[in-house]
């Protein structure tokens, strides 16, 4: 008999690797001793586009309880055809549910029943929206109102008919603390219409409680800027604030991240659409971002950069990969420390780089090119 990993071993593995789903399935496949666990550790998010599915998933959660609370993410589709309470009326509650993406939905004075939103899955905290329409604003405020724990909104495509929010319009709830926002730049219908949403949001009854605002854009719309001036002079607590960039073109507004005064931490994920060489012109976009910050209290950058075969997709929804350690070799580092060792970044802690392959000729390139951040171990 061949011999057996201990259990222990096993649960400490699964600890590591529960959020990632395709490590566990290879683990499934070269251990016959994690095929058993690792299959309810992949149930954490499901993905349901028609009633067919939704009823597969009631019944298959009928029989054990216990497997339907794993479910911590839920994605909901409807191609512009299904309601969302069509779907709700067959999927089964899921009290342990923290997170909820719906995609391509039309949402109508009598499309869904917000009732069942709460109802259905009261643990409810998370609410992101892809590539929704809406007739009305007071259309897209009920559906965000309906969720009385809302902590975490994410705008992505979402385009409202009506001309502009009415001045009586309900506000965002007080609950919100992170706001996940991406601006298109490929359709200029789109951008429009979103802005009149970021206005809306703007009208945060409590703009001091935002605390994480995580932007992906090339272009800053005037709302989107105004969001920074509104949230960005706030105590900021962890999670880390992220202000995700990419390299705008000729005649948009840059990201503007001077007025975020109070920043702890920044996530700066950079996208680039060609090969990352020395003297790429893209490249300098990343100092110049950084060179913006004026946080005394900020302590952590981290730095990813990222190679994508599309402008017209979003950071999440194509192939954007980081680029090997040995790239990042490309960047002007000179131009970085002398930055990072002005006064007002005197408090910075750590400078974290993100990248695939070996990161042994980095590490010694920036011994060299970096001595006084490489002392302080900030690099």
């Amino acid at each position: 008999m061949p011999p057996r990993l201990p259990p222990e071993l096993l649960e400490i593995v699964l600890d590591h690797l529960h959020d990632h789903a395709a490590t566990l399935g290879t683990c499934a496949l070269a251990c016959r001793a994690f095929a058993h666990i690792a299959r309810f550790h992949r149930f954490h998010a499901v993905k349901v586009d028609s009633t067919a599915r939704a009823i597969g998933l009631r019944e298959l959660l009928a029989p054990s309880e216990d497997l339907g609370s794993l479910i911590q993410s839920l994605k909901l589709v409807g191609y512009y055809s299904t309601s969302i309470s069509e779907l709700l009326l067959y999927l089964p509650s899921l009290h342990g549910l923290v997170e909820l993406r719906l995609s391509r939905f039309t949402f109508t004075p009598d499309s869904t029943d917000h009732a069942l939103l709460a109802l259905e899955f009261p643990a409810l905290r998370r609410l992101h929206l892809h590539s929704c329409e809406a007739f009305l604003y007071r259309n897209l405020t009920a559906l965000v109102s309906s969720i009385p724990s809302l902590d975490t909104l994410g705008i992505e495509n979402v385009i409202v008919l009506e001309p502009g929010p009415p001045d009586d319009l309900q506000p965002p709830p007080a609950t919100l603390r992170t706001l996940d926002l991406y601006v298109p730049s490929y359709v200029n219908y789109a951008l429009w219409r979103q802005k009149h949403i970021f206005l809306w949001l703007l009208r945060h009854p409590a703009p001091q409680q935002i605390h994480t605002l995580r932007i992906a854009c090339c272009s800053t719309p005037a709302p989107l800027q105004a969001m920074l001036r509104a949230y960005g002079p706030i105590d900021v607590h962890p999670p880390a604030t992220d202000s995700d960039g990419r390299p705008g073109g000729h005649g948009e507004t840059p990201l503007a991240l001077s007025v975020c005064t109070q920043l702890h931490t920044v996530t700066l994920h950079y996208v680039i659409y060609s090969k990352c060489w020395p003297g790429n012109p893209h490249l300098s976009g990343i100092r110049e971002l950084l060179a913006q910050l004026e946080a005394p209290s900020l302590t952590t950058i981290t730095l990813s950069v990222h190679t994508s075969i599309s402008r017209d997709q979003h950071l999440q929804s194509v192939t954007a990969n980081h680029v090997q350690w040995v790239e990042l070799r490309a960047l002007d580092w000179a131009g970085l420390e002398a930055l990072l060792l002005q006064p007002k970044f005197r408090g910075l802690e750590r400078f974290v780089l993100n990248g695939r392959g070996s990161s042994s000729a980095l590490r010694t390139f920036l011994r060299s090119k970096c001595p006084e951040l490489y002392k302080r171990s900030i690099i």
